[in-house]
């Protein structure tokens, strides 16, 4: 309508969507977090997952000429293969950013990656072997199956934190003096 080119990302929509995320993480964090983390970070987590989904698909519409959601999303062989790969790669980053242990609650952080790695299954399984071309559905098993791999390999699910009781002794510090006594 004005002319200008649409670009993902920088484009009012998705800047709006983008700070009200981000004031909805600050607010929560602030208000609601210590009182129901889960629930906030499993909401949040879900809101992002959608904007996401969503920042796709008119990506696509706009750059590929695909339906929107009510348009017929669901039956285009492009829409699928993106989403599909879209998701396994965001599968890849949670389980790959939890498994380096930076975060507080990374194991959590991983079971989701794994979690929406099911969810990628299931999509592969239930929405592609039916409704997607020949060669979509090579792209889209090949392309996941891939970072299936990939994620097997780089990101091993992190330890669980154990908080210690009060009577169990902290572990001993290791000391180089102890290997010259190994039997």
């Amino acid at each position: 309508q004005w002319g200008l080119p649409y670009v993902p990302v920088i484009n009012p929509l998705d800047i709006t969507l983008l700070l009200v995320g981000l004031f909805a993480y600050w607010d929560t964090q602030r208000r609601w977090a210590r009182q129901q983390p889960l629930a906030v970070s499993v909401l949040l987590g879900l809101a992002g997952f959608w904007s996401l989904t969503g920042l796709v698909l008119r990506t696509l519409h706009q750059w590929v000429q695909t339906p929107l959601w009510t348009g017929g999303a669901w039956q285009s062989d492009t829409v699928q293969t993106t989403l599909t790969i879209v998701w396994t790669l965001l599968a890849v980053l949670l389980t790959g950013v939890a498994s380096r242990g930076s975060l507080t609650n990374s194991r959590s952080v991983w079971l989701a990656g794994i979690v929406l790695l099911g969810v990628v299954v299931a999509k592969l399984l239930l929405v592609d072997l039916s409704n997607v071309g020949a060669v979509a559905r090579v792209i889209s098993f090949i392309g996941a199956g891939l970072m299936m791999l990939l994620i097997g390999y780089i990101a091993p699910l992190p330890p669980a934190n154990r908080p210690l009781a009060v009577d169990e002794p902290s572990p001993p510090a290791a000391d180089s003096s102890d290997q010259d006594t190994l039997p």
